[in-house]
């Protein structure tokens, strides 16, 4: 399948919280973990693994959200589908000290959100109107 979300996680440092992948089957959190010295802290981007996929992430305060996709899924689809995970999950886990919590310990309840996002982004490839504006004013600036 082109242009789609394979893989949906969320970390805190190494720790994986929660992760989606469909129906795709992979070695999806061996991808993560042996990409892990290229997540920066602080900073949101992407990068080519193999020639055929990328990973897209946002980190902030330690915690990653991050996709693999196809070669071909849009950038702002991708930042656009992070911005949205990490809005739901620092609004239903705002008030969680995530040290305490153990590795894929919010799976089952986070999963749910991630599946949506992941389907709605999967069939839509449509960009947010408020998105692909943030993102034209950065490119002028």
């Amino acid at each position: 399948m082109e242009n789609c979300i394979f893989y949906a996680l969320v970390s805190f440092g190494e720790k994986p919280l929660a992760q989606y992948s469909g129906s795709f089957q992979g070695q999806f959190l061996k991808i993560f973990r042996n990409n892990l010295n290229s997540i920066e802290a602080n900073t949101s981007r992407g990068f080519k693994i193999d020639n055929d996929y990328m990973i897209y992430y946002i980190n902030e305060n330690n915690i990653t959200y991050l996709i693999i996709t196809d070669i071909k899924f849009l950038k702002a689809s991708a930042l656009s589908f992070l911005e949205n995970i990490e809005k739901e999950f620092l609004s239903a886990y705002a008030n969680i000290d995530l040290n305490l919590v153990e590795e894929f310990g919010l799976n089952e309840e986070f999963k749910e959100i991630l599946k949506k996002k992941y389907e709605y982004y999967n069939e839509k490839q449509e960009v947010l109107d408020e998105t692909l504006e943030k993102y034209k004013d950065q490119l002028s600036n």
